[in-house]
């Protein structure tokens, strides 16, 4: 869509959900509004995970090229926040300052893998992720980052030796101190470290959650669930209208953020479990209570 004016975009993604629809017999006939757009069209995003190359002229930091594993240099992407590009830009020239071995897919040789930047548009912070193949960075690079850019906050080693394009691995090593962003949500305060998800577009994010509650047509009656909650964004929308409100999220990280925002925004009625959603305990199929939900009552 590079060169199509913003509404024609949106036009074009309401008829591709609507042809989606319409291929599934239950769906077909729904009627799809018309896509809401961002409220600004660039320099809105406020996440990036950008896989890295060395090339002949030099690091790229970007994206696949659509059905291949050529990689297409964004470290200056107009949607993206400026923040963003300004980390992405210094960690780029710091690997090349450094000369520090970029991971090969094909040889699987190399140290650096990823860069993950995520900034908090309320506070005009960043986090800077640097997924690499091992622990073994340079001791003054997270300095050094942090000279280059006054609003990185914290830097945070991530390590996946495993191949493939699976971007985050398990282990998180904080470089820093500071090691979480604190996010601003219509009046929600929201606490996020690294791992945990949150919205990349923060306006939008706002009335996709006010939107969903508002069709989920819960009241103070209801018990509801928000499965894949991360660190709760929408469960505290859905909580300021239900009697209880019970979250599911597989990653422990989130959960744990996720109970904090919890008393940070001053909810009593919510509950929350690490656990996968997508699992079926013996004691559901049996006619039993899942356990997530009995262990939060």
């Amino acid at each position: 869509m590079i060169g199509t004016p913003y509404g024609e975009q949106l036009r074009c993604k309401r008829d591709r959900l609507a042809a989606a629809l319409e291929r599934h017999p239950a769906l077909a006939g729904l009627e799809v509004p018309p896509v809401v757009g961002s409220p600004k069209a660039f320099g809105y995003r406020t996440q990036a995970k950008l896989v890295l190359r060395r090339a002949r002229r030099g690091v790229l930091a970007g994206v696949y090229r659509p059905g291949t594993h050529q990689v297409v240099d964004i470290s200056r992407c107009p949607v993206h926040h400026p923040l963003v590009n300004e980390v992405v830009g210094a960690a780029v020239a710091e690997i090349e300052k450094r000369d520090l071995p970029v991971y090969d897919e094909r040889t699987h040789e190399g140290l650096l893998r990823y860069l993950v930047v995520r900034v908090s548009a309320w506070q005009k912070r960043a986090q800077l992720i640097v997924v690499a193949t091992s622990a073994l960075l340079p001791p003054a690079l997270p300095k050094a980052l942090r000279a280059r850019v006054r609003g990185l906050e914290s830097v945070v080693l991530n390590v996946n030796a495993e191949p493939g394009n699976v971007i985050l691995g398990r282990r998180f090593v904080p470089l820093t101190k500071e090691t979480a962003l604190l996010e601003r949500v219509g009046g929600l305060s929201l606490l996020s470290r690294a791992g945990a998800f949150l919205q990349a577009n923060i306006p939008v994010a706002r009335r996709l959650y006010e939107t969903a509650a508002s069709w989920a047509g819960v009241d103070e009656h209801d018990v509801a669930a928000d499965l894949y909650c991360g660190v709760g964004a929408l469960t505290f929308h859905l909580a300021a209208r239900a009697r209880r409100m019970f979250g599911v999220e597989e990653v422990e990280q989130a959960v744990n953020d996720a109970k904090q925002n919890t008393s940070r925004n001053g909810f009593h009625n919510v509950r929350r479990r690490a656990h996968q959603a997508r699992r079926r305990s013996r004691a559901r199929r049996r006619g039993g209570v899942e356990p997530a939900a009995q262990g939060s009552r």
